[in-house]
């Protein structure tokens, strides 16, 4: 049975009692938007996201991506689409509109950033069982796939390698990531697990 949170809109003051769970996305695989999972399988989509995004560029150096995180306030099944659900963006789009998780991080008022987010908009959630407040980094992380009949976005990446984030997770090295699935990186050295 999944752990339901409670917490409180700061404008109606209605409560609310709900799932949470967080969603996460790396950069470059929404590319599954141009593919259904029966068109292609998730082996062929993941050579496919190598050849277009495997050697961007990033500030820590070749494979590294940063991983964008949304907070969703209904697990259910993942279904609706992302512009329709009901959820938060960790991340704001650029013109800062979407509503983040966090109001403070080192980056964000340089980056002017984070000027709404859920804690703006709702009290901090708690247990509904039990009271007690909620650490962001306990919440679950969904497992998206990519196979006939369940098409996430990304869930490609998940369904090759096997890996999936911890919460809230920024970055992630995906040649470190291919290595342990043991499959190859064709960009930059190769790295073994010995």
């Amino acid at each position: 049975m999944p752990t339901l949170f409670r917490y409180t809109s700061r404008r109606s003051g209605i409560e609310k009692e709900k799932e949470l769970v967080l969603h996460w996305e790396i950069d470059g695989d929404p590319i599954t938007d141009e593919h259904p999972a029966e068109d292609i399988s998730a082996s062929d989509l993941w050579d496919t996201w190598l050849d277009e995004y495997a050697s961007s560029p990033h500030p820590f150096g070749p494979g590294w991506f940063d991983i964008h995180w949304h907070l969703y306030l209904e697990a259910a099944p993942f279904a609706p689409a992302p512009e329709t659900a009901d959820y938060f963006a960790i991340m704001a789009e650029e013109d800062g509109s979407a509503p983040a998780l966090f109001l403070d991080c080192p980056e964000s008022e340089r980056l002017g950033l984070f000027k709404s987010n859920f804690l703006t908009h709702y009290s901090w959630p708690t247990n509904a069982e039990t009271g007690e407040a909620l650490r962001f980094t306990e919440l679950p992380v969904v497992d998206k796939l990519w196979r006939p009949g369940r098409s996430d976005k990304g869930g490609f990446i998940q369904e090759v390698t096997g890996w999936k984030p911890s919460a809230l997770q920024p970055v992630v090295h995906m040649p470190s990531v291919a290595a342990a699935a043991g499959l190859p990186w064709p960009y930059g050295p190769e790295i073994k697990w010995v």
